[in-house]
């Protein structure tokens, strides 16, 4: 079993594999629909990630969206993988969602 990280990161999204220290970006592995809904998510991100935490606190109904949307896509991550476990990190939260 694959033990996954989704996280909308800066620039690009990323899948890490938790158990590979050396394994680099995983998001290729994905179907190029789920791929593609990943990447527009992700550009959206784009706009809170170089906010300082201060900053954050003007748009938290957008990172609360934007973190839905991203716990949904991980699921769809590990439905499409299995067997895997996937994790979602929040970039407005910066921290692990459950």
């Amino acid at each position: 079993m694959r033990y996954l990280t989704l996280g909308a990161d800066y620039l690009e999204p990323t899948l890490v594999d938790l158990g590979d220290e050396d394994s680099h970006n995983q998001i290729d592995l994905l179907s190029e629909p789920l791929l593609k809904r990943i990447r527009a998510w992700g550009d959206r991100y784009q706009l809170i990630i170089p906010m300082e935490p201060g900053e954050r606190a003007g748009v938290t109904a957008l990172i609360e969206k934007l973190d839905a949307e991203g716990l949904a896509l991980a699921a769809l991550v590990a439905e499409e993988l299995a067997p895997a476990k996937v994790q979602y990190y929040s970039e407005g939260l910066l921290r692990r969602l459950p």
